[in-house]
């Protein structure tokens, strides 16, 4: 199961300890190990939410095997925001992905924010777009496929009340359409749960761009985000 957020969501806050209770233990996952404060945040805030989350140590966080060893005694992860370069970076360093499907397949909850969500999709490209505010490109790869654990790219802290809102829906849109990929456009306080491939709650009303509703205009988007992607084997027969 998946709880998918934008920013601070405090209905998905409580649908998660819910599923939690007090009992069951949630490990924060951060963008990488240099950013172990971020993860002590999230820990000490789900704390103060009743939630039993505990984080590790930056070389338990390095480590494949020691984080395999976490995974498997925990109940949930929360993988962080930061720069979703520098996550993807780190998460095919430690084979996060190949953990992450097994954690998943033996009933584990897997919530995500920001450059966490984005790490879901078939590939990193709403890093990049909308241009405006992209995060700090840290890093260079000849592929910029992500997990594929959604069939759908997330971009999240959409603002539609700034003065670049149309520019970045048009460029959204664009991408969709270019990459026969649907975008889940969330603003901060939205998202939404997922069961396998099927959403089964949405928090707010985010928008869903769909690949066959060809944008008003056409605009230049950074090449690398228009290669092609990876779904999740569970994703292959997936409907949104």
């Amino acid at each position: 199961m998946l709880y998918i957020y934008s920013g601070d969501v405090p209905r998905l806050d409580q649908c998660l300890r819910r599923a939690l209770g007090s009992r069951q233990t949630l490990l924060p996952i951060p963008t990488s190990p240099a950013a172990l404060g971020d993860a002590h945040a999230m820990a000490d805030f789900m704390r103060s939410q009743g939630v039993h989350a505990r984080a590790l140590s930056a070389r338990d966080y390095s480590d494949p095997l020691r984080l395999h060893r976490a995974l498997s005694s925990a109940q949930a992860v929360f993988l962080l925001g930061g720069n979703t370069y520098d996550f993807l970076e780190y998460a095919r360093s430690v084979g996060l992905f190949a953990l992450l499907t097994e954690f998943e397949a033996r009933g584990g909850i897997i919530a995500s924010e920001s450059a966490g969500s984005i790490l879901l999709s078939p590939s990193i490209a709403t890093a990049a777009i909308p241009t405006f505010e992209a995060d700090e490109h840290t890093v260079f790869f000849e592929d910029y496929r992500a997990m594929g654990r959604i069939p759908f790219h997330i971009s999240p802290h959409y603002d539609p009340l700034r003065r670049q809102a149309a520019q970045d829906l048009l460029e959204l849109r664009t991408l969709a359409h270019a990459t026969r990929t649907p975008v889940l456009v969330l603003r901060d306080r939205e998202g939404v749960v997922m069961e396998g491939t099927r959403v089964t709650q949405v928090i707010g009303h985010p928008l869903w761009l769909r690949p066959d509703q060809a944008p008003p205009a056409t605009v230049e988007l950074p090449d690398w985000t228009l290669a092609p992607t990876r779904l999740h084997s569970a994703c292959n027969a997936a409907t949104v």
